[in-house]
C-alpha cells in the first residue's frame, strides 16, 4: 500500500469532517475497519471540543493506533506495551517534526476551519500514521 494515497485529505475536510474525524474515517475506510468508530473521534476536532488545545491529527491517529494494536484483554500486557510503543513513536514524530502539538499553535492562532496548514500537515501525518501502521518503525 502506498501510504501517500491512502486517503484523501481535502475530500474528507470537504464532506464537513474535523480534523480527527478525517484521521479516523480515512484510516478505518483504508484499512477495510469499521468506519463508525469515526463517531468517537468528534469531540477531539479543532484541539478537543473546539477549544483548540491538543491537535485532531494527533488525537485521531492515536485513535486509530488504538483501534489496531488495542487491548480487550486487561491482562494482555504485551499489547498494551506495543499500543503504547506505537502511540508514542506517533507523537514523537509530531513533536519533533511540528514542533508544535496544540491546534492554536499550528493554526497561529488563526482558525478559521480547515486552513492550508492543516490540509498539509494531515497529508504528512497519514503518511507516518500508516509507516507505524504497517511496522515501518
Amino acid at each position: 500500500m502506498n501510504s501517500r494515497d491512502v486517503f484523501d485529505t481535502s475530500s474528507l475536510f470537504e464532506k464537513g469532517y474535523n480534523c480527527a474525524e478525517t484521521m479516523v474515517y480515512g484510516a478505518m475506510s483504508t484499512l477495510g475497519g469499521d468506519t463508525s468508530l469515526v463517531k468517537i473521534a468528534t469531540p477531539f476536532g479543532a484541539g478537543i471540543g473546539g477549544r483548540r488545545d491538543l491537535c485532531g491529527m494527533l488525537t485521531g491517529g492515536v485513535l486509530v493506533i488504538g483501534s489496531v494494536f488495542g487491548r480487550t484483554d486487561p491482562k494482555d500486557i504485551d499489547q498494551k506495551g506495543l499500543a503504547y510503543k506505537k502511540s508514542a513513536e506517533y507523537y514523537r514524530w509530531f513533536k519533533q517534526e511540528k514542533k508544535k502539538v496544540r491546534c492554536s499553535e499550528i493554526v497561529e492562532g488563526k482558525f478559521t476551519g480547515h486552513t492550508g496548514v492543516c490540509v498539509s500537515l494531515m497529508d504528512e501525518a497519514k503518511v507516518k500514521l500508516f509507516e507505524i501502521l504497517e511496522g515501518k518503525d
